[in-house]
């Protein structure tokens, strides 16, 4: 029997009578606790209580005395974690000889064990139903993660993590606030020594070959054809084309989906956290597939911002130097911009094509959700919600783009998926810019506002409302020539 088998391979290494293949003695105990656990998992499935329980119960106790013995912390957790999971041992019992092993770990010097111990000790307790003991153990592990972070004062990136693992570790445990806010203060200073400890990581390419062909496309034209077909400088990429690209980058760099990825805000506050990707042998998850596709899409927005639409801007402002009264003329005769609000638009259009971005980002990404909600409507696609006490209100972005809702399907039927989740991307989704947020509450610096990604959203809702005029030319020129 498979289990026989098991006990007796535990059995003759731990009397020093065999050996792993590795022949490392050192890896004994790990390796017979890998060999215990598998038997322990078809004891259960047969029947727990009957058959050779007793010896594993027997023999997992004796690895855990040994590796106490040892004073092996690593030997001792894993040992104990056996146990508790086949509920092989009295788990107070448990808790006090992992609590008395920590303090004498911590007593010795040890600057790591005693963490993992007082890990084990609050999760014994659990057990034991005694959540007071409990909470005093996780007390304790978060004391043991602040002292590390107190060793990584050297570097704010991993003293601000480990900061992090402590407040996280004592938001479970009642009457900690003074703690926490202590330590979120510590957190939040140190967070603004991370800049200097980062650099930025570059790359050249020639694009002056899209400068010139952009330069060539639109110069000599008429203002209304040059209009129309700055609309038009570049595409939504498909949406399966992404993704193939970013499960090829993913499987480029494999060592990179064995760690979580944070992405962080201007103040250097984590804005989005991505789990790892699996391993090598696991395909990529969903999350971390949509940040590798907003991470290309923010190198390709920088592409067509410094090749297509900054070259573009300046030719047309150098040939025709468009107005406000053309730009909201234009807008006028945009189906997707509502009754009433051209004035937003035209405005926003004429900050855009002046450089003056902070302006236009302020006047034009506040306009996308209602755009979006107009165009819904004049689909007949009702956006009103309908709220428990009876009062309505619109549906709001993020609800109009939840892959889940009612509304993302027929946006994606009226302006394409493509267009629908790099409005998702580039406005709504934590890991990307999140423009429309941000700026909602104040949280954009004044610099961003002459960076690629908004530079390059002022444009794309250019192109949402101008790209559909393409096939009414004519009478985009009838109405334009009066006012050029």
């Amino acid at each position: 029997m498979a289990i026989d088998g098991y006990i007796e391979c535990v059995s003759r290494i731990l009397a020093g009578k065999a050996e792993m293949r590795s022949r490392r003695n050192e890896a004994s105990d790990p390796r017979a606790l890998d060999l215990l656990r598998r038997a322990c998992v078809l004891q259960r499935q047969i029947g727990w209580g009957g058959g050779r329980t007793d010896d594993l119960i027997s023999l997992a106790k004796k690895v855990r005395q040994r590796a106490l013995k040892r004073e092996d912390v690593f030997v001792f957790v894993r040992a104990s974690d056996l146990e508790l999971d086949f509920k092989t041992t009295r788990a107070a019992s448990l808790a006090k000889a992992a609590e008395a092993f920590a303090v004498s770990r911590a007593a010795a010097g040890d600057a790591d064990g005693p963490e993992q111990l007082w890990r084990l000790t609050a999760r014994a307790y659990v057990r034991a139903d005694r959540k007071n003991d409990a909470d005093r153990a996780l007390v304790q592990v978060a004391e043991r993660l602040v002292e590390t972070a107190d060793r990584m004062t050297k570097s704010p990136m991993h003293e601000t993590h480990w900061l992090e693992q402590a407040i996280a570790t004592l938001r479970r445990v009642r009457g900690t606030n003074a703690r926490r806010a202590d330590l979120q203060a510590r957190l939040v200073r140190k967070q603004g020594d991370i800049a200097d400890f980062m650099a930025p990581i570059s790359s050249s390419t020639d694009i002056s070959e899209i400068i010139e062909g952009t330069k060539a496309q639109l110069g000599g034209k008429e203002l209304a054809d040059a209009l129309l077909i700055y609309a038009v400088q570049s595409r939504s990429p498909a949406v399966a084309d992404l993704r193939r690209e970013a499960e090829k980058s993913i499987g480029r760099s494999p060592f990179g989906s064995l760690f979580a990825s944070v992405i962080y805000d201007e103040t250097f506050k984590p804005a989005s956290r991505t789990p790892p990707a699996g391993g090598f042998a696991s395909p990529p998850n969903e999350a971390n597939i949509r940040v590798q596709i907003i991470q290309h899409e923010q190198m390709r927005r920088g592409l067509v911002v410094a090749g297509q639409i900054e070259p573009g801007r300046y030719q047309i402002v150098f040939d025709h130097a468009p107005d406000e009264r053309v730009l909201t003329t234009l807008a006028a005769m945009s189906p997707f911009v509502p009754p009433h609000h051209e004035a937003f638009f035209g405005r926003g259009f004429a900050h855009f094509f002046n450089g003056d971005f902070i302006e236009a980002a302020h006047l034009l990404v506040p306009q996308l959700e209602n755009s979006l909600r107009y165009v819904l409507n004049a689909a007949d696609v009702d956006t009103t919600r309908l709220k428990s006490d009876l009062t309505q209100s619109s549906a709001t972005l993020s609800t109009l783009l939840d892959p889940s809702g009612e509304w993302r399907k027929p946006l994606e039927d009226l302006i394409g998926d493509a267009v629908v989740f790099e409005i998702e991307n580039m406005f709504d989704h934590q890991a990307g810019p999140t423009l429309r947020h941000r700026m909602a509450h104040g949280l954009l610096h004044q610099w961003v506002f002459g960076g690629r990604d908004a530079i390059y959203a002022c444009w794309f809702i250019y192109r949402l409302c101008i790209e559909q005029l393409a096939p009414h030319a004519d009478e985009v020129r009838r109405r334009l020539r009066p006012l050029a």
